[in-house]
Parts: C-alpha cells; structure tokens; sequence
C-alpha cells in the first residue's frame, strides 16, 4: 500500500536502489524496534515496486542472528533482486563483492562496482560464518581495489553510519569520505541518522593534472517510509 503510490516513480529510474534495514522471516515470530524481523510478504512488495537492488548491511543486519541473515539472502535471491552487504560466509563474499552491476541505458552500458558497510551490528555479534561488512579502513582499501579490478565506471559506496538525528555529518563520516574519494570511489550514499544531512562535493585532479573527476557524498538521505515522529523524519531524499 505503502509503495503503490511511488511505483511510477521508481519505475523511471534507471537503477531503483534501497537500504533493507531489517532481516526478513517466515517462522511468524514478527517483532519491530528494535530487532527487525520482518515478514517475507514485504520483499514480495519491494519487487513489485520496482527495486532492483537492495544493500542489507546496517546495524540490523543481525537482528534475525544467522537465520534471519541467510533467510533474507535466500528471499531476494528467489525474487532476483540484486543485494550486497552481507554474506553467508567468506567464500559467497569472496565471490560476490564488490558487487558489479551492469546497466544499459540509451545504448550505452554503464557497468557500476558497489560496496556496503556498516558501523556496527547494535552490539549483536555476527553469527558465524557469516560475513556483515563493518567500516574498516583496511577492508575499505582492499575491497576498492578489488573493484577496480573489474573497470567499472564508478564505485559507489553505501554506507550505515553517523550520529542518529544530527543535522550535520561527524568527523568520522567526512573522514570515512575522504579516504574513499581518495582512493578512487565516486560516489557515498549514507543511511542510519534518519533526517536529511549535508550534500557535499570535490573535486580531484590526477596525478599529472590533465584530468579531473566531480566526487559527491549525501551524508545522509533521511527516512522514507518510517513511523519516527522526531523532530525532522518525517522527510528524506
């Protein structure tokens, strides 16, 4: 019901992407804040309006534990929308990630490199073997390689992180952000505080200064569909 009134929208777009911050389930056994365990109907309803792609890496990545972690892989992969973010173990990672996306739009095919962290897990330890991708430098640098690899025309990284309910990003966010634009990412889309923080951009120049590329980061785009009354969640980008 939600989505029926967004669906022409989302149908427009090129590449409908969304940040699943819940795990899904189908023993009945439903529950809401805050360990998200979600009914299966719902991913049936994210298909139908038009997602394409889904990142499950944010701190309810381990609300279901290892059930519900491979529960949601195993739902999406039946409804064949693409997901990135979390794993069944570290060979499926391996495999999988950075997640290469090509898309053909005009005539041209755009191949695009995602990677997904998150800054925790709400205290709850990832079920072995299960992988939940977490914000680490070393794993940052090391996946944006990989990515590289593969010569894609851009990386985008999507990230869970930052100070529920500030206006304006952390240092530890602008910090994260440069070291990705840094090394080569083009773009940083941000979720977890639940309003709207900074748009921000930069530009950088190659080594020998004959070209340049436009980064951008949104720190965060806000809530879209929640039942927060806070001051500020009502709106999202």
């Amino acid at each position: 019901t939600c989505f029926q009134y967004v669906q022409p929208i989302f149908e427009k777009a090129d590449l409908m992407i969304g940040n699943l911050e819940l795990t899904l389930s189908n023993k009945g056994k439903y529950s809401g804040y805050p360990m998200f365990r979600t009914p299966d109907a719902f991913a049936y309803a994210l298909k139908e309006a038009g997602f394409d792609l889904l990142t499950t890496c944010n701190n309810h990545s381990n609300d279901g534990f290892l059930y519900g972690l491979e529960h949601t892989i195993d739902v999406l992969d039946s409804l064949q929308i693409r997901h990135t973010g979390t794993f069944k173990n570290q060979i499926e990672k391996d495999s999988l990630y950075p997640l290469i996306v090509e898309k053909k739009v005009d005539g041209t095919t755009f191949r695009l490199a995602f990677i997904n962290y998150t800054y925790g897990t709400n205290g709850i330890p990832t079920p072995k073997p299960a992988v939940v991708n977490l914000i680490d430098e070393a794993s940052i640098l090391a996946d944006i390689q990989k990515a590289k690899r593969a010569k894609p025309d851009m990386i985008i990284a999507i990230t869970h992180w930052g100070n529920e309910y500030w206006l304006d990003e952390h240092k530890s966010q602008q910090s994260i952000t440069k070291l990705m634009w840094e090394n080569g990412v083009d773009l940083v889309v941000g979720a977890h505080p639940h309003v709207i923080e900074p748009i921000k951009t930069d530009t950088f120049w190659s080594a020998d200064s004959s070209k340049h590329s436009q980064k951008l980061v949104a720190y965060s785009l806000g809530n879209f569909i929640s039942n927060q009354y806070r001051k500020n969640t009502d709106i999202g980008l």
